[in-house]
């Protein structure tokens, strides 16, 4: 089931805590993000999708989420530039 979020801006410092929903904890030392956490834009909206496992190879990437209205995310500029993203 794909969750639907309407109001989120990393302007108003939103945050999209994911370390629930990964099975094995992100280290930002040996992992790279886009193997857990990916987003894909369509009709003026992101689609947020995890891969539970990064590449452990037990789960592969599914959609989780849609943000309405919002465009121009990506997991490395929220994770290490905003502070937007928690994955550890």
């Amino acid at each position: 089931m794909i969750r639907d979020i309407q109001a989120f801006s990393v302007s108003d410092g939103d945050i999209l805590d994911l370390t629930d929903i990964l099975s094995i904890p992100y280290d930002p030392l040996s992992d790279d993000i886009a193997d857990f956490i990916s987003f894909s834009e369509s009709t003026g909206s992101t689609f947020v999708s995890v891969d539970r496992d990064g590449t452990a190879g037990v789960y592969s990437m599914a959609q989780i989420m849609k943000l309405e209205g919002v465009t121009g995310l990506s997991a490395p500029d929220l994770l290490e530039t905003n502070g937007n993203l928690l994955a550890a």
